[in-house]
């Protein structure tokens, strides 16, 4: 089975099979109610636990209610909790908690499904029903296997089903035995009975709706009528499912239905004694399985290897039963991580009391009766994080509208227009008009009164208007988040284009509200989903341990957006569910991928790395009843495939111990261990004889993994060997093995790739480069070039432009450009395009560059003017000295633009845009040796709140350009190479930026006495080289951190010396540090080792410490009163004695908070000794991550990283 929802791309198309197949469905089910309510205050402790404890939750009326905050749920909050679900078939009337109306005419409905979505469809036919006069009696399939009581003495009155279908047609997995029961011969017939169907499905599929439509023949077989005709939904069409029950509706007026009180007041059909505990653990109502093990199966070697694990849980007395071939069903929690963003994102209060949504399972660690829970539960354990419904932004467009209006600006169309002549305009002129009253820039008096004056004459100007736009853009522009939510909406395909890579936190992030409009915590729980199970094919025979069960499980981590993603599942199983701790779990029946009834028929299986899992249960189970009866069974064959045997050889011992004893024959394909990859296909393919002569005698072939590469290369490989064993033509061969599969003998358990939902194959084929995606993947098929060119792949472009020895670089961009423009540009909202300088070809493909560069600036103006491109975020890079982009001075006229980046070697750049190009530009980064055009000035745009640049003294000798001095709104900045002496900065920094919050000054000479004054700073990066980091400059900047009260990172590169003094250190001990970075050269420098600063503030907030290992083992009892650490980077471990590495690691296992740990990869790789000391450390602490490592030689990009997380994590601001 294989669980692609979390699988990263690559290995999806790469046939690594991964975990269930019924989680390939997972993103077509939509489930998630209407109502879901939050805002209600919490007890005085908010742990989970404490509110498992507290039993005013749920309890009945007569008792003390927890008190809630007012919310729009408030009256749903307040209601008594329901009653404990005992019943195997509660109504919709009972779960509200209200009696039958006498006048109320009762209706039956039921409903199948796999992932919710027929549930959620059933409750709104529900709610038109009581909205009518009726009375729906809500029912599950799953919870009636024996089938629908009452049916053979007439109790019900009508009968409305909704069900889906999956997979090959067949009724959802819980639904089968009702299904079952209503197809079979001891049916009663219906006598007329009303009934109709509504067939839940997706057209993608080649049996739509089948189930749905074989249950219409099937009622009408029976002797029903329908009151209203059966209606095929494809997908979520909501359409449709209103007009099926605007039809039922009318179809119900039309009969003579009875009321409650002509009925004798009885208004349901209760469920036979018999059947009501029929099935005590399902889907709905899972098991809490006591976690026993959980072992890594692989040899990690580098932070980037792919881990499986195998995960073992006790049943205890559940009494559940699993067959060879079943899965294994969890409901998982999302990372507390994400959680605690979104809770971060709303301003919300985790402990505030919502409602339980009416679709979550039956959860066995809530208390009985439950009818709330805190909302960081209710998000943890219910709502679907990562796949946004486009109702979110319907929500955030109306809150933004709302907002407009009432905060007194004027509004068009539901956009706020506001006036452009701002306070800010007004001080950027008062600056400008006070330097040339100053001269070049040294007459302070005269810009701060040009600004004082310009201040006022702006606010002047503005009055109110003014004060009432800033307010309400205090989040970003109100005006532009309205105008691309109106277009977005309005547009169903940009819909699914912008949804279909963003996780909830994303859309939040991109339209967020401002002051006074936030989006309440109800609000934002009606628009999300239901958190969906995950399936993983069953390792273990229940034969082996009567209560447990074993599942073999890849952990998924992958990239979207520039943002590091995890599976929820595998992630929550392998890395946060600890030895002892409960699951909730279920078993999911495969009755399509069973072992033959006898055990002396010959079995043929193939299983690259987790599709291995089904088969270890094969064998034990064969194994263990053979041992009991003495007998023997029939040849077993095993094709196994992974990468290397000393990496992910899954159980390798226990396979190469049966192959030794004649358990199995074994056939290994390790795929990077030779120069030509070798897959399971090609050992079948030499093993042809083998399995032609099984096959005659009856074998029985397995498939599990990967439909789309590895299974379907397995099917064409097996047709190849029933041609030749044959001698037929392909159409033969093909009906041959379409009779094993009618016979039960071709079994595939395998999810093609051909099979999944648009919206998933669009993320795998999102996690691939674009020449694999366009080039190789889009010539596949129709349906994959379609997809690889949809909008959700096009708005995200990152390209790097290479040549060949059968290509030119010109070639090669010419192809691109030609590409980009006919097919992308409508839809690019993100464009990265690099020409890495190649040394060994450069002097090829430097002839090439002018002519490249030429190309595609060409390109991006004609995509600008004829094909209405609306880029957002552009970044152009090349590595060819001597070359210049050729940028226009209105940016090809890309005024939809907010960020910039432009990376060059050492070349001029003359780039200065208008400020009424770009007037939407945010972030500008120019990394290239610019030169001031004083015959023609242009300032930046006023609107840049980021700006990253390098500047050259030499081109400035009278100080810093006017240009950056007019940035009023500017809030981080990063000078590179900026080599002016301290007065230079003094006369930049303070003066222009006093609300400035974080400032990087990378290989600068000297430390700035202007710091001292910026108290606005929250992030500060210097950067020097050992050469010139001197006593004076140890002083002046410990002078300068004594008076950054707000200071919260701090990074510090090639500093040795001034880490040394004890000054220096002495000022960082009292600043409230949240991130801190010691990062200097290779310990092979005869320098001193670095030492931590003494006990202080710093340790008391400390998240994030990057130091030298050396440092960190000299200084660990410090390190452990870091108690809110939870990011560790150590760096040269490499080069410490093997005692010193094992004590740093033991540190990093037993510290209670810390989550991340990253090594760095310098001097020789990890020896033996140090690998396994890191992966007992990861043992002990399964919480703990081991993120990627990278040269330490590389400080400047360490120091970059460091940036980065900072920003990223709340320092500076952000």
């Amino acid at each position: 089975m294989l669980d692609l929802s979390e699988r990263r791309g690559q290995l999806a198309l790469a046939a690594t099979a991964a975990g269930a197949v019924g989680a390939v469905w997972l993103c077509r089910r939509y489930t998630a109610a209407a109502a879901a309510a939050a805002g209600a205050s919490a007890p005085a402790a908010t742990s989970f636990d404490a509110y498992l404890k507290d039993r005013s939750v749920g309890a009945k009326p007569t008792q003390q209610q927890p008190k809630f905050a007012p919310t729009s749920f408030e009256a749903y909050l307040r209601q008594p909790a329901a009653a404990a679900a005992d019943s195997a078939a509660p109504s919709a009337a009972a779960a509200a908690g209200s009696a039958a109306p006498p006048t109320a005419k009762p209706v039956t409905v039921l409903f199948g499904t796999e992932y919710g979505f027929s549930k959620e469809v059933a409750e709104k036919a529900c709610d038109a029903l009581k909205e009518g006069g009726y009375w729906p009696q809500l029912l599950d399939m799953a919870e009636l296997p024996h089938g629908l009581p009452g049916l053979a003495d007439g109790r019900h009155q009508a009968l409305l089903l909704v069900c889906s279908t999956q997979g090959d047609g067949v009724p959802p997995t819980e639904a089968r035995e009702f299904c079952d029961w209503l197809g079979s011969s001891g049916t009663p017939r219906l006598g007329g009975l009303p009934f109709s169907v509504c067939a839940l499905g997706d057209k993608s599929y080649q049996h739509f709706c089948r189930c749905g439509r074989s249950l219409d023949s099937r009622l009408e077989a029976l002797g029903g009528e329908r009151l209203a005709q059966r209606v095929d939904v494809n997908r979520e069409d909501w359409k449709a499912i209103r007009g099926w029950i605007e039809g039922v509706v009318a179809g119900l007026s039309a009969l003579p239905l009875k009321t409650v009180a002509e009925l004798g007041g009885v208004a349901e059909v209760q469920q036979d004694a018999d059947g009501a505990h029929a099935k005590r653990w399902s889907k709905s109502r899972p098991f809490m399985g006591r976690v026993v093990e959980v072992e890594g199966l692989c040899t990690l070697t580098s932070a980037d290897d792919k881990n499986t694990i195998r995960v073992e849980v006790d049943l205890g007395d559940s009494g559940l039963e699993y067959a060879p071939g079943d899965a294994l069903g969890v409901w998982p929690s999302n990372c507390p991580q994400a959680v605690e963003e979104l809770l971060g994102e709303l301003g919300a209060d985790g402990s505030l009391l919502v409602k339980l949504p009416s679709w979550h399972y039956n959860d066995p660690a809530l208390p009985a009766g439950a009818s709330s829970m805190p909302l960081r539960v209710a998000l943890a354990r219910c709502y679907d994080l990562r796949q946004p419904k486009p109702e979110l932004l319907q929500l955030l467009q109306s809150k933004l509208q709302a907002a407009a209006a009432g905060s007194g600006v004027a509004t068009a169309n539901g956009h706020a227009a506001v006036d452009n002549g701002s306070a800010a305009n007004g001080t950027a002129n008062g600056v400008k008009n006070g330097k040339k009253k100053g001269g070049s820039g040294k007459g302070k008096g005269g810009q701060q009164n040009g600004q004082q004056n310009g201040q006022q004459n702006g606010q002047q100007q503005n009055g109110s208007s003014a004060a009432a736009h800033e307010e309400l853009c205090s989040q970003g522009c109100v005006v532009d988040k309205l105008e691309r939510l109106v277009a977005l909406t309005a547009d169903a395909a940009a819909v699914e284009a912008y949804l279909a890579p963003r996780h909830v936190i994303d859309v939040l992030r991109d339209f967020r509200l401002p002051a006074g409009a936030a989006l309440g915590p109800a609000d934002l729980l009606g628009t999300l989903r239901q958190l969906q199970p995950r399936l993983y094919s069953i390792s273990s025979s229940q034969l082996e341990h009567p209560t447990r069960v074993q599942a073999t499980v890849a952990i998924v981590r992958y990239e979207a957006l520039g943002a590091d993603r995890v599976g929820v599942c595998s992630t929550y199983l392998g890395e946060r569910l600890q030895q002892g701790q409960e699951v909730p779990v279920y078993i999911h029946k495969n009755p399509d991928f069973r072992l033959p009834a006898d055990d002396a028929t010959p079995i043929i299986m193939v299983g690259p790395g987790t599709g291995l899992a089904p088969f270890r249960s094969f064998m034990q189970d064969r194994l263990l009843r053979a041992k009991e009866s003495g007998g023997g069974f029939g040849q077993s064959v095993l094709y196994f495939g992974c990468r290397r045997r000393d990496q992910d050889y899954l159980y390798g011992s226990l396979l190469e111990g049966w192959a030794t004893d004649g358990s199995i024959t074994l056939f290994t394909a390790f795929s990077r261990e030779q120069a030509a990859k070798v897959y399971v296909q090609d050992r079948l393919a030499q093993s042809a004889d083998l399995v032609w002569r099984l096959l005659q005698a009856g074998a029985h072939f397995y498939v599990c993994g990967d439909a789309g590469s590895m299974a379907g290369a397995v099917e064409k490989a097996l047709l190849r060997i029933i041609e030749e064993g044959q001698s037929v033509d392909s159409a033969a061969a093909q009906e041959y093995l379409d009779r094993l599969a009618a016979e039960g003998r071709y079994q595939r358990d395998a999810a093609a790739f051909s099979d999944l939902p648009d919206e998933l194959a669009l993320r795998i084929f999102s996690c691939l480069d674009l020449h694999t995606r366009v080039g190789v993947a889009a010539l596949v098929c129709t349906r994959w070039r379609q997809l690889t060119h949809s909008p959700p792949l096009l708005c995200s472009i990152q390209a790097r432009i290479r040549g060949s020895p059968a290509r030119t670089l010109l070639q090669s961009a010419t192809s691109f450009c030609t590409w980009f423009f006919s097919q992308a540009a409508p839809h690019a909202e993100r464009l990265h395009v690099e020409l890495p300088y190649d040394h060994g070809a450069y002097e090829t493909w430097g002839d090439d560059a002018p002519a490249v560069i030429d190309e595609l600036t060409a390109t991006l103006r004609r995509a600008t003017a004829q094909r209405g491109c609306r880029l957002q975020d552009l970044r152009l890079a090349h590595g060819f000295d001597e070359h210049d982009w050729d940028l226009p001075a209105d940016c090809w006229g890309l005024s939809s633009l907010r960020r910039l980046s432009i990376h060059m070697p050492e070349s001029c750049l003359g780039f200065y845009c208008r400020p009424d190009s770009l007037p939407l530009l945010t972030d500008l980064e120019l990394l290239a040796y610019m030169e001031l055009h004083e015959d023609e000035p242009r300032p930046l745009p006023l609107s840049l709140t980021h700006l990253r640049m390098t500047l050259q003294a030499e081109y400035w000798e009278g100080g810093p350009p006017d240009e950056i001095q007019e940035l009023p709104n500017l809030r981080s900045l990063v000078l590179h190479r900026c080599s002016w002496e301290a007065t230079g900065y003094d006369e930049l920094l303070a003066p222009c930026f006093p609300g400035l919050q974080r400032l990087a000054l990378v290989r600068c000479l000297e430390v700035p006495l202007c710091l001292g004054s910026m108290t606005a700073l929250e992030l500060l990066q210097l950067s020097t080289s050992p050469e010139h980091a001197h006593q004076e400059d140890a002083d002046q900047l410990a002078r300068v951190l004594r008076c950054m009260s707000r200071l919260t990172g701090l990074i510090i590169n090639h500093s040795e010396r001034l880490w040394q003094r004890a000054n220096l250190a002495g000022a960082i001990a009292h600043l409230p540090l949240q991130h801190l970075s010691m990062l200097g050269a290779d310990p092979s420098h005869d320098e001193p080792p670095l030492a931590l600063p003494p006990p202080g503030r710093w340790q008391a907030q400390l998240r994030q410490l990057a130091l030298p290992a050396a440092t960190a083992a000299a200084a660990l009892p410090q390190l452990a009163s870091a108690t809110q650490l939870e990011s560790l980077t150590l760096l040269h471990l490499c080069s410490m004695a093997v005692e010193q590495q094992e004590a740093v690691l033991a540190f990093a296992a037993q510290h209670p908070s810390l989550r991340c740990l990253r090594l760095d990869a310098s001097g020789p790789h990890l020896s033996a000794a140090t690998f396994a000391a890191v992966s007992s450390t990861l043992r002990a602490n399964r919480a703990l991550r081991l993120l990627p490592g990278l040269s330490s030689r590389d400080a400047g990009r360490l120091a970059e990283e460091a940036w980065e997380a900072c920003c990223g994590s709340g320092c500076g601001g952000e």
